[in-house]
């Protein structure tokens, strides 16, 4: 049976927070000693609990004071060496999640290039790919390159061009309301031929940028 998941969070009553305390300790100092076991590690621990004056120490005051004393005796480069610190402990945290998020970013960019790519094999036209769909379709095709020229690095190669820049979501709203207002009242066959204008605009814009990169 496993575990069940401790809510971190503070602990209102004073009763449980006394109990869970209690439990706390008795699993952390277990712990340490299995870590001293397992690892061949010397390790200590000094616990400070409230109404408490003397601070509860493993595995012993004699223990503790001794292998202090040559920590300290070290010189502080050495101390320093493997130092941690609130800040470095949230700043190496904050690092990895960035690097998960990163990885779920690209997953997630993978995943919408495979489907794209599944549609086109499925009779789906380039003329029907919108303006983000394209520019995702530019990016893989680059990221691509770059990762085939990496692999031949002995070989030399002119430089890519920068992708065009992508417009902002403020941008792109204000396109769709300029469109509207030009064609409100305006028949559907004149906003088809519209419609079809743009699709071929999209394919010029994705065979330039084709050009760009066999350059």
């Amino acid at each position: 049976m496993t575990r069940k998941k401790v809510k971190l969070a503070w602990v209102e009553n004073v009763k449980s927070r006394a109990t869970s305390l209690q439990k706390m300790r008795v699993g952390l100092l277990k712990k340490v000693k299995e870590l001293t076991i397992l690892c061949d590690v010397r390790a200590l621990a000094i616990i400070f609990s409230p109404n408490k004056t003397e601070p509860m120490v493993w595995p012993s005051v004699e223990a503790t004071h001794g292998l202090l004393g040559e920590f300290f005796a070290l010189p502080k480069l050495v101390q320093k060496k493997k130092e941690s610190s609130f800040e470095s402990y949230l700043k190496e945290k904050t690092q990895k999640i960035h690097e998960q998020l990163m990885k779920s970013n690209k997953k997630k960019k993978d995943y919408v290039i495979d489907e794209m790519m599944m549609q086109l094999q499925n009779n789906r036209r380039i003329a029907d790919l919108n303006l983000t769909e394209i520019y995702a379709l530019l990016s893989f095709s680059r990221d691509t390159i770059l990762l085939c020229r990496k692999k031949l690095d002995f070989l030399q190669f002119p430089p890519l061009r920068d992708l065009p820049v992508f417009p902002s979501k403020m941008q792109v709203e204000e396109f769709k309301t300029i469109t509207n207002d030009v064609f409100v009242g305006q028949d559907n066959e004149r906003a088809g031929r519209t419609d079809k204008a743009t699709r071929r605009i999209n394919v010029d814009i994705f065979k330039e940028q084709q050009h760009y990169n066999e350059q």
